[in-house]
């Protein structure tokens, strides 16, 4: 009995004990649930009364009914997504230790200002914070270290200073990190080679210094480095060969230098290669496009030398390549003698100022581009007629082949180009008048053919209503400038050391009314000249005609009287015959036949009788009456009428 009796106490009081432990538990859930709801009410009354509006549902203890607010099973917060909301204010009162269950942290998109707290560091259940895109300033705290959770970190688009902390190598979770666009000074941590799931890191638009770290190395996964436009010097690592599944390696705008280490060429997976705005010296990486994934390589403004990598010639996946601005040789139509067969949106071809070279009998390769639409192959060596099948690049924007040595003519065809906004054929050897086909090029807006010997007028340009800006100094154009925009805006500059232009610009002779050089007076000279000449052909037409009109009437005459005088009127008074116009008529009637009655009247049968002469007569027989008395005189009349 005394061993029983705990057990059934104790089964009495285990229903208790779970009421208690629930009551205990719902007390201290409901207490976690206030204070984090007293933690976010403290912040919001820190913000600026602008920001209140967005938050106006943010009343009450219980925040899981707030706008931007989520919570898990046990009602704690979890999630504070709050971008772009017009927030103005700083992250100083948000006590972020009363919200330990937080997974996610955005404010991306607002007017926060401030630091960001040390304090930050202790969401230890954090995986995203997006703070990016706002006036945040000062360091990156180094507590950013303490979250070991973090799989996404973005504090791009502040106005961060310091260095990046060393605690960030702690993140051995992170995946994505973008600190670009602020102030960031010193190296690139060697640490952050720990980050061995990193998949995209932006570290763009800083003042970083110092090298590339060889740790860079380590991150095997990742995809995206981009490191362009901030102070780094030295060269590129060659444990760069170790990243194989990067896609996209952006070094713009750096003081790098050195050679392209040969194991950048093993990496099978690269897209996107962007090496310009360094000091890099030596030749590119000839297997650049091992992979056959290239699509954009740019590499210009550096010191390389020797030829275009073979690699780009049979690299199907190539978008867009620019190369200016070094000293690279060869032959371009080597380079890149498959691109026509490319299935590309767009190819920037920019070759200019360096020593490429090409006959131009060879660029109906290169002219076979039908996707191009930006060609700039200037300061080069190239010579020869500019080929007219150039004509071809229907979708081009933009062409430069100013300095190099191009000769003749320039090709109607370019007229063709009717998206062309751009041309610049500047200093070359080109010869001969604009081609009348040029004011066909409706979309050009900018024209530079200074520095040739281009001659004639500039009536092409009359139609040419979309040009904006010109130069067409150092030639031998003449005559009045037309009277479209570009020539009402162009600086004498843009003009001068030509033959013999006019025009209301500045340091240009006005156009004579009397010289008959303006484009209006040259066609009135022209009509001047065209019509005396056109009136004077039609009065010669006319004299001919009329002289010929009156030999032809002449001439009728003459065989009329001919006829007439050799076929005598035989009812002429000083021919008539009466005997022998009665033989003739009975001859001509075969005696008064009825085949030749023509008609009967109330007197008499009338006969037609055709005469040896050709003349045609009636005659009149009379019916015999008594004694020759006619029976109707006036009847007789009327019939004699009509006969004549």
């Amino acid at each position: 009995m005394v061993f029983i009796f705990p057990t059934l106490l104790s089964m009495k009081l285990q229903p208790l004990l779970l009421l208690l432990v629930m009551y205990f538990c719902a007390f201290a859930a409901s207490s976690e649930i206030a204070s984090e709801a007293n933690a976010l009410l403290k912040w919001k009354s820190s913000l600026e009364n602008q920001s209140h509006a967005s938050l106006s549902s943010w009343s009450g203890n219980n925040p899981c009914n707030w706008f931007g607010i989520a919570c898990d099973e046990f009602c704690s917060v979890s999630n504070i997504n709050l971008t772009n909301v017009g927030l103005r204010g700083t992250l100083q009162s948000l006590n972020f230790s009363l919200l330990p269950n937080i997974f996610t942290l955005n404010m991306s998109h607002n007017s926060l200002n401030g630091t960001i707290p040390p304090q930050i560091g202790s969401l230890s259940n954090l995986n995203t914070l997006d703070l990016s895109i706002n006036n945040l300033f000062g360091s990156i705290p180094n507590t950013i270290g303490n979250l070991s959770k973090l799989l996404f970190l973005n504090l791009s688009d502040n106005d961060l200073s310091g260095t990046i902390p060393f605690t960030i190598g702690n993140l051995s979770k992170l995946s994505v990190l973008s600190i670009s666009f602020n102030e960031l000074t010193g190296p690139i941590p060697a640490s952050i080679g720990n980050l061995v799931n990193l998949d995209d890191i932006r570290l763009h638009e800083n003042k970083l210094s110092g090298s590339i770290p060889f740790t860079i190395g380590n991150l095997s996964k990742l995809s995206v480095l981009s490191i362009s436009f901030n102070e780094l010097t030295g060269s590129i690592p060659s444990t760069i060969g170790n990243l194989s599944k990067v896609r996209t390696l952006r070094f713009i705008g750096n003081e790098l230098g050195g050679k392209i280490p040969i194991e950048l060429s093993m990496l099978t997976a690269l897209e996107s290669l962007q090496l310009a705005g360094n000091n890099f010296i030596g030749h590119l990486p000839q297997n650049i496009c091992i992979g056959g994934t290239l699509k954009n390589f740019a590499a210009e403004n550096n010191n390389f030398i020797g030829p275009i990598p073979v690699s780009l010639k049979n690299c199907s996946s190539l978008i867009r390549v620019r190369l200016q601005r070094n000293q690279l040789t060869g032959d371009i139509t080597d380079a890149f003698g498959v691109l026509p067969n490319l299935d590309y949106i767009e190819l920037n071809m920019s070759l200019s100022q360096n020593s490429i070279n090409a006959e131009t009998s060879n660029f109906e390769e290169i002219a076979s581009m039908q996707k191009l639409q930006i060609l700039k192959l200037g300061s080069n060596k190239l010579s020869g007629l500019i080929p007219k099948q150039l004509g071809n690049l229907l979708n081009l924007l933009n062409m430069s082949l100013s300095q190099n040595n191009f000769q003749g003519n320039i090709p109607s065809e370019l007229g063709k180009l009717k998206f062309l906004t751009s041309l610049d054929l500047g200093e070359n050897s080109l010869r001969g008048a604009i081609p009348s086909m040029f004011g066909e090029l409706k979309s050009l807006e900018t024209l530079n053919l200074s520095h040739n010997n281009l001659s004639g007028n500039l009536s092409s340009f009359d139609d040419m209503t979309s040009l904006t800006s010109i130069d067409i100094s150092y030639n031998q154009f003449e005559g009045p400038l037309p009277n479209i925009l570009a020539f009402h805006n162009a600086k004498i500059e843009a003009l001068r050391n030509n033959k013999g232009l006019c025009g209301n610009v500045t340091g240009l002779e006005p156009c004579s009314t009397s010289s008959g050089k303006s484009h209006n007076h040259m066609r009135k000279k022209i009509i001047i000249v065209i019509l005396p000449l056109t009136l004077g052909i039609l009065i010669l037409a006319l004299f001919a005609f009329g002289v010929s009109y009156h030999l032809c009437q002449t001439s009728t005459k003459k065989e009329d009287q001919a006829t007439n005088i050799q076929t005598p009127n035989i009812f002429a008074i000083w021919n008539f015959d009466g005997k022998m116009v009665f033989e003739n008529i009975i001859e001509a009637t075969e005696y008064l036949d009825n085949k030749h009655l023509i008609g009967v009247g109330g007197q008499g049968c009338v006969y037609k009788a055709v005469l040896p002469a050709g003349q045609v007569v009636a005659v009149k027989k009379l019916h015999s009456v008594p004694n020759g008395a006619m029976l109707n005189l006036k009847a007789f009349t009327c019939e004699i009428q009509a006969l004549t």
